[in-house]
């Protein structure tokens, strides 16, 4: 994770723009893959970031190696829970998010953000 971290706040540093809510939605999507999606040793995650200058937002894909998922439905988080409040917190910060079987047995989170 801190290998990505550099990377996309390098990235935001050549494009001049902040990177601070990308690289902390960037950091729960990793979460949750290793977290839930169980990877076995081997199977990597890749992170790819555009920036889209045109319409100044960020793009940030995540590609984990799990079979078919389904985003839970946004629902408020409970306060008292020690987790779950993840992907509310990726919502809130993102224009978009979605996550898509794009080849079998790889999902692709994708989050747009807008660029400051």
């Amino acid at each position: 994770m801190k290998k990505a971290r550099a990377r996309v706040l390098a990235a935001c540093r050549t494009w001049q723009v902040a990177g601070d809510d990308l690289v902390l939605v960037m950091a729960e999507l990793l979460t949750n893959a290793y977290t839930h999606a169980r990877l076995t040793p081997g199977k990597r995650v890749l992170v790819r970031i555009h920036w889209r200058k045109h319409v100044n937002e960020m793009i940030l894909e995540v590609v984990v190696p799990q079979p078919r998922f389904e985003l839970p439905e946004p629902a408020e988080p409970d306060p008292d829970a020690e987790s779950g409040r993840g992907l509310a917190m990726v919502r809130s910060l993102t224009r978009t998010f979605s996550c898509e079987e794009h080849t079998p047995g790889l999902q692709t989170f994708t989050a747009i953000l807008a660029a400051a």
